[in-house]
């Protein structure tokens, strides 16, 4: 008998599921006054200090990412927005500069839909990488230093403008920038 890639899909996520929620909750070693066990809750630690957002410049505790150009070419799929921009590791650590993006930066756009559709992420070809980065996406940057690198979204609808949401290390939206594709 062979079981389906679909039926092995199911019983993997039950199997994970299963898992998460025995080992999520843990014992903590003390009961609470109704005799149940008690959950220790941990903080992770985020940037500390406050995220700044004016004049195209993002400006945190660990990066300050400028926005040096927008621009619109063709792709295979389709129109793709490309975004460059330099991010300067301002942390005592290596910084990933794409993990430094999206930390920070989310792109949508209308498309007459009831709620502005979030762009995807595209691929693009090796020479328009080279052009005008020179980190590629997902560059470590050592602490202290300043790269030049870009992004690519592939747009949803050609004609409309796509905003940059732009939020802090805890997604509070802290700014917005409107980038024109015409």
């Amino acid at each position: 008998m062979q079981i389906s890639p679909r039926r092995i899909a199911a019983i993997t996520l039950i199997a994970g599921l299963t898992a998460l929620s025995v080992t999520g909750c843990t014992d903590s070693g003390s009961e609470s006054r109704d005799g149940e066990h008690s959950v220790i809750e941990t903080e992770v630690p985020t940037e500390a200090g406050p995220t700044s957002y004016s004049d195209r410049t993002l400006i945190s505790s660990r990066t300050t990412i400028a926005i040096t150009e927008s621009r619109v070419i063709p792709g295979d799929s389709g129109a793709i927005l490309v975004v460059s921009y330099d991010l300067t590791n301002t942390s005592g650590e290596t910084v990933d500069a794409l993990a430094a993006w999206l930390t920070h930066f989310r792109a949508v756009q209308e498309t007459g839909a009831e709620a502005p559709t979030e762009l995807t992420l595209a691929a693009l070809p090796d020479e328009q990488v080279a052009a005008g980065a020179e980190a590629a996406e997902g560059a470590e940057i050592p602490a202290g230093e300043t790269a030049s690198s870009t992004i690519a979204y592939t747009l949803a609808a050609p004609e409309a403008d796509v905003a940059l949401i732009v939020s802090d290390a805890g997604l509070v939206e802290i700014g917005r920038e409107t980038l024109s594709v015409r």
